[in-house]
């Protein structure tokens, strides 16, 4: 939504490289969500890397950004038309998780304490 200061109200909608009528996705994706037990169940501080091919993009865990804004959930991975990614965790005491294998266009959520992935396909682009 854009809304100015005596202008109408605008609605914009991402439609990929489709239409309004035909929305098309422009490539695959990957969220990233941690759970770990304690205080920090979410672990906040946390970095977050998913390798496609040689290409490692890296995201860190954070909660804030602003007045009345802020972030917290599972982190999005643009993957183009990589088709396979790799997910590995830096929590946030500085120990690191190995490299593990993740499905690409869903949701994966990686557990500290048994060390595994869980996954959650999408219900749709």
């Amino acid at each position: 939504m854009l809304v100015s200061l005596g202008a109408p109200v605008r609605a914009w909608r991402n439609v990929g490289s489709g239409t309004a009528d035909a929305p098309a996705a422009m490539g695959h994706w990957l969220d990233v969500a941690l759970v770990q037990p304690g205080g920090n169940r979410d672990a906040v501080g946390a970095w977050i890397e998913v390798r496609v091919s040689d290409t490692v993009q890296r995201n860190e865990v954070t909660i804030g950004g602003g007045h009345v804004g802020g972030t917290l959930g599972a982190a999005h991975f643009g993957l183009g038309a990589a088709t396979s990614a790799e997910v590995r965790v830096q929590w946030p005491d500085g120990q690191q998780g190995a490299w593990q294998a993740a499905p690409v266009d869903g949701v994966v959520t990686v557990d500290r304490a048994s060390g595994t992935m869980a996954v959650r396909p999408s219900a749709g682009p």
